[in-house]
């Protein structure tokens, strides 16, 4: 499939004389965005963001897609029409994180020196958490978990990256207030999720799993696969399920239960290097990862490949529609891409 990036309507009657394949295409003047229906497969190349494009979220109701970037904004856009719909200011730094809570009425984004808590749809600023860099909300209006900015050294860490030692805080989502920290778990914290029923916090090291139970807050076991550090943790929306992705190149499955491991993948990272980006669908048994220039549709928890996506620029993060017809993509040259996924 050959994608080009179109400037002008002018453009597109050139391109269509060209090729010789049946293509429709769709222009949005005000996004600009191109999209386009070739052998079957559409495309939408959304350009979203000036610089790198590193992060992307459907929000719950899929009402909204959301992007974030090295521009520092977070941008709102209607999934069907592409236009923008509104935009969060406020980060001095790059946003490198999206996450809705469970009500889908809070968003948090993450910047290298600050998480900020924003009322969705509106906009307005709920709480800054000055500091802390990663975020993740738990299947509960209860609980928030974060991990601190990276250290302010020369030697800094990968944008979304914890710095090494950086402390991991629980916080009580409904008023913000510190309920415990985490410092030493691991020499290195870099991601975070929740056990679906909220009774397990699971912190990504510099290669285990630490599993800590909640409330109480006490490491009730390791989860050993990962040979260098956890990029990203995701539990299936079933419940049962845990995929996890680490900066080796490593797909992992998990039971939420007990931790025992389901199968492991190695994955091919011949399409260049990345930081593995990890979603699961709605039905909990599609996993969609970001490897390099390419995003890969796997079967959970078989692992096996189902369908590989050429995104053509390196993929900062992955999200799938809760109706699960389409899988976006943060890319480095600024877009995102949307794949029709059905």
């Amino acid at each position: 499939m050959e994608v080009r990036k179109i400037d002008s309507p002018e453009q597109i009657m050139v391109l269509c004389k060209r090729l010789p394949l049946p293509i429709q295409f769709a222009w949005c003047a005000e996004a600009p965005v191109v999209a386009f229906r070739l052998m079957g497969k559409e495309r939408v190349v959304l350009k979203a963001h000036q610089g790198a494009a590193l992060a992307v979220a459907f929000a719950p109701d899929g009402g909204r897609l959301l992007s974030a970037g090295k521009d520092r904004a977070v941008r709102l856009w209607d999934p069907e029409s592409l236009e923008k719909t509104g935009e969060f200011n406020g980060h001095s730094s790059a946003v490198h994180t999206l996450t809705f809570d469970a009500s889908g009425r809070y968003l948090a984004s993450g910047s290298a020196n600050a998480v900020r808590i924003w009322e969705y749809p509106g906009g307005e600023l709920k709480k800054e958490l000055s500091g802390e860099s990663i975020v993740a909300f738990g299947p509960t209006d209860h609980h928030l978990g974060t991990i601190a900015a990276p250290s302010q050294t020369a030697n800094k860490p990968v944008s979304g990256e914890a710095a090494p030692g950086a402390q991991v805080t629980l916080w009580d989502a409904r008023d913000l207030s510190v309920l415990r920290r985490f410092e030493h778990v691991d020499r290195r914290h870099q991601s975070l999720a929740f056990a679906p029923n909220g009774a397990v916090l699971f912190i990504g090291g510099s290669g285990p799993i630490h599993r800590v139970s909640l409330p109480e807050g006490t490491l009730e076991g390791i989860q050993l696969g990962h040979q260098i550090g956890v990029s990203h943790i995701v539990p299936s929306p079933k419940g049962s399920v845990l995929a996890s992705t680490g900066t080796d190149g490593t797909l992992y499955f998990w039971t939420v239960v007990g931790g025992d491991r389901v199968h492991s993948i190695s994955m091919d990272v011949s399409s260049g290097p990345g930081g593995f980006p990890l979603a699961f669908g709605p039905d909990g048994r599609t996993v969609v990862v970001g490897c390099g220039s390419q995003t890969r549709l796997y079967n959970a928890p078989d692992g096996f490949l189902r369908k590989t996506l050429v995104t053509g620029a390196e993929v900062h993060d992955v999200a799938i529609s809760p109706d699960g017809r389409r899988v976006a993509n943060a890319c480095g040259d600024g877009d995102v891409r949307i794949f029709e996924l059905s």
